[in-house]
């Protein structure tokens, strides 16, 4: 996987693919050469092809941090916030001082569980996304919680889908 490696980092992507292939022939369980070829084929935009190299590569290796880094970006990029969310999560509890997963798990959480968020951060994220709907807003201002309640919450919440992310992928 090493002159795969050197190809990949030389931009000779199909040499890259070629010496992953030949390798996962002789040694189907060498985790590595899946996450590399689905980089590749993320390359390439071919990302029903690298999610499932990704998914073969968490089945042998679950604790690869880099797995569920690569996968929520595609899942970023096929505009599936849920899947992304819970790959950046996965990714938060294998890798704590990844800055970028938890930025990524706090943005995703305010677009997709909207009555998390704080009074002071509506504004900021209404500028963000556009036009939030009427009735997001409607269901933002019901919940009532202070600002250090609602940031306990979420980070209660975000403890809570560590722990059932994992179980789901040691299941």
């Amino acid at each position: 996987c090493v002159l795969a490696q050197i190809y990949y980092k030389q931009g000779e992507m199909q040499k890259a693919k070629s010496v992953c292939l030949q390798g996962l022939e002789y040694h189907p369980r060498y985790s590595q050469a899946y996450v590399l070829l689905a980089e590749i084929y993320y390359k390439e935009n071919e990302l029903t092809k690298a999610v499932k190299l990704l998914n073969q590569a968490k089945e042998l290796n679950p604790e690869n941090p880099h797995i569920y880094k690569n996968l929520a970006q595609i899942y970023k990029k096929q505009k599936q916030p849920e899947k992304a969310l819970n790959a950046y999560k996965m990714l938060a509890f294998l890798s704590s001082n990844d800055s970028t997963a938890i930025s990524s798990i706090q943005h995703l959480e305010k677009i997709l569980r909207p009555s998390l968020i704080v009074p002071s951060e509506r504004e900021e994220l209404s500028k963000e996304e556009g036009n939030v709907s009427q009735s997001k807003n409607e269901s933002v201002e019901k919940v009532k919680l202070s600002q250090k309640q609602n940031k306990k919450l979420m980070k209660l919440n975000q403890i809570l889908a560590r722990v059932e992310n994992y179980i789901e992928q040691m299941a």
